[in-house]
């Protein structure tokens, strides 16, 4: 499930930064794109632009540090107890193998 995670989390950072990239080029590429660059859009063009396209990249580089932590970091605990006879009953073959073969 971990591989599976790191590639959801990496399609949705370059889902973000090529969305993103894609609805503002065709802003940028007008002979009048240095409009744009103004002082009063400049916060803005931050909020909208930077933020996402930053998200998207930091996405697709930790995207396996944070499906280790979704996921756990080493392998699952799972203890299967097995009776003396080598079945999966746990409770019967416990209190076979318990029991003295001499008495």
């Amino acid at each position: 499930m971990k591989p599976f995670s790191i590639l959801l989390t990496r399609l949705l950072g370059l889902y973000l930064f090529l969305s993103t990239l894609f609805a503002i080029l065709p802003a940028l590429l007008v002979p009048s794109a240095g409009e744009l660059w103004s002082a009063e859009l400049l916060p803005v063009l931050i909020a909208t632009l930077a933020v996402p396209l930053v998200g998207g990249v930091l996405l697709w580089s930790f995207a396996g540090r944070l499906a280790g932590k979704l996921h756990g970091g080493g392998e699952a605990d799972v203890r299967i107890r097995r009776g003396a006879a080598g079945t999966d009953q746990g409770g019967e073959g416990e209190a076979e193998a318990d029991q003295d073969p001499a008495g």
